[in-house]
């Protein structure tokens, strides 16, 4: 494969990926917000408000619908960036091995189907999993607010070991990683056997 074209592949799908998940992510956060202006009124936020803690700016209101819409689009595209490079460049130039053909066939495919690597798709998500627990974590801490995060560290429950801590932080990145990378394992596994069946 000629890597200028790769490359060039590489940073079409990345950015195609990237605005896709921000806007996804976006709308999702701008309508839940206001749905939840519409249904609770007065009363509403609930926890949609501890968006604040990370979103700055955010709150459950007019205004804090579209500054929402901007922070959750922006993390939503600079996850889904990270994931596709982390995913990509692992396969490097095998990611042409990763289409499904069938040996016999006489006549060109028409249609392409790519598998997904479980490995590299496992590593990219426990990466980005782990990376954001870890700073969202660390953030708290420097706040000054670790022991009031009182849902934060309900994590505990899932992570064991995890605290609102520095050193909480490396191990609730330990076990969301490996929590991340055996789903996207299995994910990309089935994805793999029914795209197969076509």
């Amino acid at each position: 494969m000629n890597k200028a074209v790769f490359n060039r592949g590489v940073a079409l799908n990345t950015w195609a990926l990237a605005i896709t998940l921000a806007v996804g992510a976006g709308l999702a956060l701008f309508f839940a917000t206001v749905f939840s202006m519409i249904m609770h009124g007065s009363f509403a936020g609930g926890y949609l408000n501890l968006l604040a803690v990370f979103f700055p700016g955010y709150s459950v209101s007019p205004v804090g619908a579209f500054i929402g819409f901007f922070w959750a689009a922006l993390f939503a595209g600079l996850s889904g960036a990270f994931v596709y490079q982390v995913y990509v460049r692992s396969l490097g130039e095998d990611t042409i091995k990763q289409v499904f053909y069938r040996r016999d066939a006489i006549d060109p495919p028409t249609r392409l189907t790519m598998k997904l690597s479980s490995r590299a798709l496992g590593i990219a998500f426990g990466a980005l999993m782990a990376i954001q627990l870890f700073l969202s974590t660390n953030w708290l801490v420097i706040r000054g607010t670790a022991d009031e995060s009182r849902h934060a560290a309900l994590l505990a429950h899932y992570l064991p070991g995890y605290t609102v801590s520095v050193s909480g932080s490396f191990i609730g990145a330990f076990w969301l990683f490996i929590y991340s990378l055996v789903f996207a394992t299995v994910v990309a596994r089935i994805y793999n056997w029914l795209a197969g069946r076509r």
